[in-house]
Protein backbone atom coordinates (compact mmCIF):
# COMPACT_ATOMS: atom_id res chain seq x y z
CA UNK A 1 0.00 0.00 0.00
CA UNK A 2 1.62 3.42 -1.56
CA UNK A 3 2.57 5.87 1.86
CA UNK A 4 -0.03 8.85 2.03
CA UNK A 5 1.91 12.15 1.05
CA UNK A 6 1.86 15.07 3.86
CA UNK A 7 2.11 17.61 1.00
CA UNK A 8 -1.43 19.06 0.03
CA UNK A 9 -1.95 20.51 -3.05
CA UNK A 10 -3.30 24.11 -2.09
CA UNK A 11 -3.23 25.93 -5.28
CA UNK A 12 -4.53 29.64 -5.74
CA UNK A 13 -6.54 29.74 -2.16
CA UNK A 14 -4.13 32.27 -0.67
CA UNK A 15 -4.01 34.64 -3.15
CA UNK A 16 -6.51 37.30 -2.62
CA UNK A 17 -7.16 37.93 -5.94
CA UNK A 18 -8.53 34.78 -6.45
CA UNK A 19 -11.75 35.19 -8.34
CA UNK A 20 -9.35 37.14 -11.23
CA UNK A 21 -6.54 34.57 -11.46
CA UNK A 22 -8.72 31.34 -11.12
CA UNK A 23 -11.31 31.04 -13.99
CA UNK A 24 -13.32 28.04 -14.35
CA UNK A 25 -13.19 26.97 -18.52
CA UNK A 26 -15.90 26.67 -20.25
CA UNK A 27 -18.22 23.62 -21.32
CA UNK A 28 -17.34 23.36 -24.64
CA UNK A 29 -13.53 24.02 -23.86
CA UNK A 30 -13.75 20.72 -21.08
CA UNK A 31 -15.48 18.84 -24.10
CA UNK A 32 -12.79 19.91 -26.63
CA UNK A 33 -9.87 19.65 -24.36
CA UNK A 34 -6.55 21.78 -25.22
CA UNK A 35 -5.38 21.77 -28.98
CA UNK A 36 -2.61 21.34 -30.58
CA UNK A 37 0.14 24.23 -29.97
CA UNK A 38 -2.93 26.05 -27.64
CA UNK A 39 -1.48 27.58 -24.64
CA UNK A 40 -4.10 27.18 -22.22
CA UNK A 41 -4.86 30.89 -20.57
CA UNK A 42 -3.02 30.62 -16.58
CA UNK A 43 -6.64 30.90 -15.06
CA UNK A 44 -7.27 28.16 -16.82
CA UNK A 45 -4.73 26.07 -15.41
CA UNK A 46 -4.85 27.80 -11.57
CA UNK A 47 -8.57 26.55 -12.27
CA UNK A 48 -7.75 23.26 -12.84
CA UNK A 49 -4.93 22.92 -10.43
CA UNK A 50 -7.37 23.98 -7.45
CA UNK A 51 -9.84 22.12 -8.56
CA UNK A 52 -7.89 19.01 -8.35
CA UNK A 53 -6.70 20.04 -4.93
CA UNK A 54 -10.61 20.68 -4.06
CA UNK A 55 -11.18 17.18 -4.65
CA UNK A 56 -8.23 15.27 -3.03
CA UNK A 57 -9.11 17.26 -0.09
CA UNK A 58 -12.76 15.83 -0.05
CA UNK A 59 -11.01 12.14 -0.80
CA UNK A 60 -9.16 12.52 1.71
CA UNK A 61 -11.60 13.44 4.49
CA UNK A 62 -13.74 10.46 2.98
CA UNK A 63 -10.85 7.91 2.90
CA UNK A 64 -9.90 9.00 6.51
CA UNK A 65 -13.27 8.48 7.86
CA UNK A 66 -13.63 5.02 6.22
CA UNK A 67 -10.89 4.28 7.47
CA UNK A 68 -11.07 4.93 11.45
CA UNK A 69 -14.04 2.86 11.25
CA UNK A 70 -12.48 -0.36 11.15
CA UNK A 71 -11.84 -2.55 14.45
CA UNK A 72 -9.48 -5.45 12.15
CA UNK A 73 -8.53 -4.71 9.08
CA UNK A 74 -7.15 -7.63 6.93
CA UNK A 75 -4.29 -7.34 4.32
CA UNK A 76 -0.63 -6.99 3.98
CA UNK A 77 0.18 -3.48 4.74
CA UNK A 78 1.28 -2.67 7.99
CA UNK A 79 -0.72 -3.11 11.29
CA UNK A 80 -2.91 -5.21 9.06
CA UNK A 81 -3.86 -8.40 10.61
CA UNK A 82 -2.69 -11.47 7.55
CA UNK A 83 -5.98 -12.98 7.11
CA UNK A 84 -9.64 -13.22 7.86
CA UNK A 85 -9.72 -16.59 10.28
CA UNK A 86 -6.92 -14.27 12.39
CA UNK A 87 -8.90 -11.73 12.55
CA UNK A 88 -12.33 -13.17 13.62
CA UNK A 89 -10.40 -15.27 15.99
CA UNK A 90 -8.95 -11.37 17.53
CA UNK A 91 -12.45 -9.73 17.03
CA UNK A 92 -14.79 -8.81 20.41
CA UNK A 93 -18.54 -8.35 20.26
CA UNK A 94 -19.54 -5.32 17.70
CA UNK A 95 -16.22 -5.61 16.32
CA UNK A 96 -16.17 -4.49 12.43
CA UNK A 97 -13.56 -6.27 10.46
CA UNK A 98 -12.93 -4.98 6.73
CA UNK A 99 -11.43 -7.36 3.97
CA UNK A 100 -8.53 -6.07 1.85
CA UNK A 101 -7.44 -9.02 0.00
CA UNK A 102 -8.56 -11.90 -1.09
CA UNK A 103 -7.60 -15.57 -0.10
CA UNK A 104 -7.35 -19.32 -1.33
CA UNK A 105 -9.04 -21.37 1.43
CA UNK A 106 -7.68 -24.27 2.57
CA UNK A 107 -9.20 -24.63 6.10
CA UNK A 108 -13.15 -23.78 6.09
CA UNK A 109 -13.30 -20.01 7.82
CA UNK A 110 -14.81 -20.02 10.79
CA UNK A 111 -17.17 -17.33 12.08
CA UNK A 112 -17.99 -18.65 15.54
CA UNK A 113 -17.89 -15.15 17.45
CA UNK A 114 -21.40 -13.19 17.70
CA UNK A 115 -22.32 -9.77 17.29
CA UNK A 116 -19.36 -9.33 14.42
CA UNK A 117 -19.55 -7.28 11.06
CA UNK A 118 -17.45 -8.66 8.43
CA UNK A 119 -16.86 -6.09 4.84
CA UNK A 120 -15.08 -7.16 1.93
CA UNK A 121 -13.77 -3.93 0.04
CA UNK A 122 -15.29 -4.56 -4.19
CA UNK A 123 -13.45 -7.09 -6.07
CA UNK A 124 -11.94 -9.67 -3.08
CA UNK A 125 -12.25 -12.81 -3.54
CA UNK A 126 -11.98 -16.25 -1.52
CA UNK A 127 -11.52 -19.16 -4.27
CA UNK A 128 -11.07 -22.63 -3.17
CA UNK A 129 -7.96 -24.61 -2.42
CA UNK A 130 -8.58 -27.65 -0.73
CA UNK A 131 -10.94 -26.76 1.26
CA UNK A 132 -14.95 -28.15 0.00
CA UNK A 133 -16.79 -24.87 2.24
CA UNK A 134 -15.49 -21.32 2.09
CA UNK A 135 -17.28 -19.94 5.49
CA UNK A 136 -19.01 -21.77 8.68
CA UNK A 137 -20.64 -19.63 10.32
CA UNK A 138 -21.73 -20.98 14.41
CA UNK A 139 -22.11 -17.05 15.81
CA UNK A 140 -25.18 -15.11 16.16
CA UNK A 141 -25.94 -11.84 14.70
CA UNK A 142 -23.09 -12.13 12.26
CA UNK A 143 -23.20 -9.19 8.99
CA UNK A 144 -21.43 -10.08 6.00
CA UNK A 145 -21.34 -7.78 3.18
CA UNK A 146 -20.10 -8.16 -0.18
CA UNK A 147 -17.54 -10.79 -0.95
CA UNK A 148 -16.99 -13.44 -3.84
CA UNK A 149 -17.05 -16.42 -3.40
CA UNK A 150 -15.85 -18.66 -6.44
CA UNK A 151 -14.45 -21.75 -7.56
CA UNK A 152 -15.94 -25.31 -7.14
CA UNK A 153 -16.89 -24.97 -3.22
CA UNK A 154 -19.42 -27.46 -2.62
CA UNK A 155 -20.83 -24.73 0.24
CA UNK A 156 -20.53 -21.06 0.02
CA UNK A 157 -21.78 -20.18 3.19
CA UNK A 158 -22.67 -22.96 5.74
CA UNK A 159 -24.88 -21.22 8.35
CA UNK A 160 -25.26 -23.78 11.13
CA UNK A 161 -28.31 -24.41 13.33
CA UNK A 162 -26.43 -22.70 16.46
CA UNK A 163 -26.73 -18.92 14.37
CA UNK A 164 -29.15 -17.09 14.50
CA UNK A 165 -29.82 -13.26 13.13
CA UNK A 166 -27.07 -13.96 10.38
CA UNK A 167 -27.33 -10.75 7.70
CA UNK A 168 -25.49 -12.00 4.48
CA UNK A 169 -25.44 -9.28 1.90
CA UNK A 170 -24.35 -8.49 -1.55
CA UNK A 171 -22.42 -11.43 -2.05
CA UNK A 172 -21.43 -12.84 -5.74
CA UNK A 173 -20.89 -16.90 -5.73
CA UNK A 174 -19.44 -18.34 -8.89
CA UNK A 175 -19.44 -22.12 -9.19
CA UNK A 176 -20.40 -22.76 -5.82
CA UNK A 177 -23.22 -26.10 -5.59
CA UNK A 178 -24.74 -24.42 -3.18
CA UNK A 179 -24.43 -20.92 -2.04
CA UNK A 180 -26.05 -20.56 1.20
CA UNK A 181 -26.90 -23.94 3.03
CA UNK A 182 -29.04 -21.95 6.02
CA UNK A 183 -29.77 -24.08 9.02
CA UNK A 184 -29.85 -21.05 11.57
CA UNK A 185 -33.02 -19.07 12.64
CA UNK A 186 -33.76 -15.95 10.88
CA UNK A 187 -31.51 -15.79 8.21
CA UNK A 188 -31.70 -12.82 5.94
CA UNK A 189 -30.01 -13.53 2.56
CA UNK A 190 -30.50 -10.30 -0.30
CA UNK A 191 -28.64 -9.78 -2.83
CA UNK A 192 -26.66 -12.46 -3.71
CA UNK A 193 -26.37 -13.28 -7.19
CA UNK A 194 -24.76 -16.75 -9.11
CA UNK A 195 -22.65 -15.58 -11.65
Amino acid sequence: MATKPTAKSIWTVGNGDFATVTQEPTATKKEAGWLVNERPPREFMNWLFWIHGQWIEYLEEVTDEFAAGWDIVVGSAPGMVADLQTAINAASVGDRILVTEGETVDTRILIDKSGIEIYFKPGINFTKGTATKCFEITGDRVLFKNGRIAGGFTIGIDVTASASYTRIRDFLYSSITTPVQDNGTLTSDLGGIEE
